[in-house]
């Protein structure tokens, strides 16, 4: 008899996983649907979005043309090779067919896990399907305005009389959209800090002590996934320095309301480390002092 309740249950379990990954299935086709349908449309306006993305460099570089060669300057890339405008146009289509369909994406898999979580579990992960593709186009939005202009205006101050810069389609359109993903990506660490606090793997005590560190990485971040040049590597450094401290403000306030109290509003103020390290360094110099004088004496 317990042999075949066993089989029974097991059949049963069988027929959850199916269902499952049934229900998987059809919402990622209906996410890659949706994407394939959005992209279509992004390759018939491809000329209009591609015009769109090289704004940033192609405003420099006729402004910085006109200043070194004259009036009949006109800015211009290049292709060298016959199908490397229409697959950039391709990638530009799926691109922007990513960006758009990431509410869709993201309302998708929360239909897909949303049945098993509690009505508290919901609440919370609310927030972060919403705050994730803010946070993301706000990055995109941020490389667009800020960072590839001051990036392409350092960059092209290097031309001269005789040397004239002649990007390629399929050099701009990767470096552009590597920016955006990085950056948009970055722009996730809120996100990931607020939801590693949920989980009580950190909190906002031991993310403000490590702060200089935090500080260094977010640098070397900002060095590996930006060009070359002090512009850029600030523009999307500070930006994520900022978002760092917000979200040690956030978790606060999420601790606080939960009674928790990890961290109280004087440990905000970090001189009061400064001063102990301070003093710290102070007893250590005079030990060594008081060190060398033993080992001077006879």
């Amino acid at each position: 008899m317990s042999e075949i309740t066993d089989q029974s249950s097991l059949n049963e379990a069988r027929m959850g996983l199916m269902e499952h990954l049934v229900e998987l299935r059809n919402r990622l086709m209906w996410v890659m649907a949706v994407l394939i349908g959005v992209s279509i449309v992004a390759f018939i306006f491809s000329d209009e979005i591609f015009g769109f993305m090289s704004a940033p460099l192609m405003d420099k570089m006729q402004a910085k043309g006109l200043e070194l060669f004259g009036p009949d300057f006109e800015a211009q890339m290049i292709a060298t090779n016959p199908t490397e405008i229409f697959w950039n146009y391709i990638k530009v289509s799926v691109y922007t067919g990513l960006l758009v369909t990431m509410p869709w994406t993201l309302f998708q898999i929360w239909r897909f896990v949303a049945p098993g979580l509690y009505a508290n579990e919901k609440a919370v992960v609310w927030p972060f399907l919403v705050a994730t593709p803010v946070l993301f186009w706000t990055g995109c939005m941020l490389v667009y305005f800020v960072m590839a202009p001051l990036a392409f205006d350092f960059l092209l101050g290097f031309q001269n009389e005789t040397t004239r810069l002649m990007p390629t389609v399929g050099q701009y359109v990767p470096l552009l959209m590597w920016l955006m993903l990085a950056t948009g990506v970055g722009f996730q660490l809120p996100v990931l800090l607020n939801l590693l606090a949920r989980a009580g793997l950190v909190t906002a005590k031991q993310l403000m002590g490590f702060w200089k560190y935090s500080l260094v990485g977010i640098a070397i971040m900002a060095a590996i996934f930006t060009p070359p040049d002090p512009v850029s590597q600030i523009s999307l450094g500070l930006p994520m320095i900022g978002l760092y401290f917000g979200s040690i403000w956030t978790i606060w306030l999420m601790e606080k309301a939960q009674g928790r109290n990890s961290f109280t509003e004087e440990e905000f103020d970090y001189s009061q480390y400064e001063d102990e390290l301070a003093d710290e360094f102070d007893r250590d110099a005079e030990n060594e002092g008081d060190d060398d004088e033993a080992g001077s004496k006879p």
